[in-house]
C-alpha cells in the first residue's frame, strides 16, 4: 500500500476511541482503508492476512496490554510499523515502548495536528521520535550504563541500606535483622568502602544517585 492511500489497523477495546481515531485519519487520508479490532487475539488474526502501513495499538489493549500485543505481533509479522497510544501517558511508559521498538507513541491529550504529524512521519520515514522522547530515551540508557558500573551489593547490604536511610541506629538495625551489633557495623563499613564514601550521609547521597533507594534494589 502507498502512503497516499494507506491501510491501517486500529486496536483498542473502546469503540468511541477507535471511531475518534478513524475520523481523524479519514479526514487526512480520504482514500485510506481502516480495520478495527478490540483485543490482541483479533489483532494477530487480522495482521496475518495483509500488509498495513501502520498498526495503532492502545497501551492498555486487552488482555495483557499493548506492549505484550506488540511483542506477539513482532515475532511473526515484522512488516508493519506500530504506533502506540495511551489516554494518560507517563514518560516511563512512553520511553519503555520506544526502546522496545515501537515506531511512535502519542497521547490522546496531544493536539490532533501533532497526532497527524506523527502518522505522516511514520508513513514516510518508518519512525517518529520527538526531541523530548529522544532525551528521555537517552536518559534511561545513560542510567542503565551508570548502573552497570556500580558496585554490587550483597543481600545483607541491600537489607541494611534502606534501614540506614530511615535513620535507624546500628543497634536498632542489628535487632531488626537478627544479627549482632558488630555484624551490622561491618555491613555499614562495607557499604562505605564499596561506594568510596566516608559517612552515612554521603553514603545515602550516593545510594539515592544510584537509584538504590527508589527501586527494588537489584543490580540488574
Amino acid at each position: 500500500m502507498q502512503p497516499n492511500c494507506p491501510a491501517f489497523i486500529i486496536a483498542d477495546h473502546r469503540p468511541c476511541l477507535r471511531h475518534a481515531l478513524q475520523h481523524l485519519l479519514t479526514g487526512k487520508y480520504t482514500r485510506c482503508t481502516i480495520k478495527e479490532v478490540a483485543d490482541t487475539n483479533k489483532l494477530l488474526h487480522l495482521a496475518s492476512d495483509d500488509l498495513y502501513n501502520a498498526v495503532f495499538i492502545d497501551h492498555c489493549l486487552p488482555p495483557d496490554g499493548g506492549l505484550e500485543a506488540f511483542a506477539q505481533l513482532s515475532e511473526p509479522y515484522l512488516h508493519s510499523p506500530v504506533i502506540m497510544f495511551g489516554s494518560d501517558c507517563d514518560k516511563r511508559k512512553v520511553t519503555g515502548a520506544l526502546i522496545k521498538g515501537v515506531a511512535a507513541f502519542f497521547s490522546w491529550h496531544d493536539d490532533p495536528m501533532h497526532i497527524l504529524h506523527t502518522v505522516h512521519e511514520v508513513l514516510h520515514r518508518g519512525v517518529y521520535i520527538s526531541h523530548e522522547q529522544m532525551q528521555a530515551i537517552r536518559g534511561i540508557q545513560q542510567h542503565h550504563q551508570r548502573k552497570k558500573k556500580l558496585p554490587r551489593l550483597t543481600k545483607r547490604e541491600k537489607e541494611e541500606l534502606p534501614l540506614l536511610a530511615k535513620g535507624y541506629s546500628t543497634k536498632q538495625i542489628a535487632a531488626m535483622l537478627y544479627i549482632s551489633n558488630r555484624t551490622a557495623g561491618n555491613y555499614r563499613n562495607s557499604l562505605l568502602r564499596k561506594t568510596g564514601t566516608r559517612n552515612t550521609t554521603s553514603l545515602l547521597n550516593f545510594a539515592k544517585e544510584a537509584g538504590w533507594l527508589d527501586d527494588d534494589g537489584s543490580d540488574e
